[in-house]
């Protein structure tokens, strides 16, 4: 939806009454204004600049947010019907909870540089190890990308743009931007949602599944398995035993096998949710709880 010049004018009028002290009026226009949606934020931030009125101002700041939050839940919905099978899609949403303005363009600028080094390289080896070692190569040698060990809880470590810009995130989102790396050169490789960590697999045959189902899952043959903390480093089955044997955890199949990009997205609104009860933001974990039920009960315990 669009805004003409003439309902601008409109919108600019109404934002004005915005000050009126009954909550009755304010109600009213706040309601209205949230019907219009992200067209009529510009207006507002317009508004916002020419008022010397703080209370105006806080207002419109709180509309403005409500306005990006419902849009940031509406994009999650379309993608939770329409998209599921597109991660990077996926990921650059939950990035517009804080980064409304987020293009897509932006983050595939530092994706394709990426893809880029991965290319010169990958057409020249055949076996699955060593096409793993040429992604190992690109992004933990040439572009320095590691753990964010010191602060491991932090909501950056959470947005893809984020860790893309200052090469630094959590297991799980560097994971994220390894898979997707790994889907550009049609490689197998998939996340395990593991308790506590977060890793990767790469199957033994793509059928090209991202919508895995718990059937799908159980027939899946994993190769072996890779940590994004470690620098990619490979391991097998059984370094799964043991790191669930150390937190105490039943061996439920789940954990050692792919997972699909809706249990991704999930965990990275449940980081998010931790993150900010840790910060005492609880607006935020308020609405980070709303956005996790567009994609259903978070999936791990």
């Amino acid at each position: 939806m669009e805004i003409d010049r003439k309902n601008i004018k409109e919108v600019k009028a109404i934002v004005q009454l915005l000050d009126d002290p009954d909550p009755e009026i304010f109600g009213m226009i706040r309601n209205k204004l949230l019907s219009l949606g992200k067209p009529v934020v510009p207006a507002l931030e317009e508004v916002w600049e020419r008022s010397i009125d703080s209370m105006l101002q806080e207002r419109i700041e709180t509309i403005i947010q409500e306005i990006h939050f419902e849009e940031v839940k509406h994009q999650l919905t379309d993608w939770r019907d329409r998209s599921e099978d597109d991660l990077l899609k996926g990921s650059i949403i939950i990035a517009r909870y804080q980064y409304p303005d987020l293009e897509e363009k932006n983050v595939l600028k530092y994706l394709e540089q990426l893809y880029k080094d991965v290319a010169l390289e990958i057409e020249m080896v055949d076996t699955p190890v060593e096409k793993i070692r040429v992604i190992n190569h690109a992004m933990f040698d040439i572009h320095r990308f590691l753990g964010n060990r010191q602060n491991y809880h932090a909501p950056a470590n959470n947005y893809i743009n984020h860790v893309l810009e200052s090469k630094k995130g959590n297991h799980l989102l560097l994971s994220v931007i390894y898979i997707l790396v790994a889907r550009r050169f049609k490689l197998p490789v998939y996340g395990v949602n593991l308790p506590e960590n977060f890793i990767m697999c790469y199957v033994d045959k793509d059928e090209n599944k991202l919508r895995l189902t718990p059937e799908d899952r159980n027939k899946t043959k994993v190769k072996f398995y890779l940590n994004t903390f470690a620098k990619g480093a490979i391991f097998s089955e059984r370094e799964v035993d043991q790191f669930l044997n150390q937190l105490k955890r039943a061996k439920k199949p789940e954990y050692y096998v792919p997972c699909n990009n809706t249990t991704i997205l999930l965990r990275m609104i449940t980081n998010l949710i931790f993150a900010y009860q840790k910060l005492g933001m609880k607006n935020k974990v308020h609405e980070l709880i709303d956005l996790r039920r567009v994609l259903g009960p978070e999936q791990i315990d």
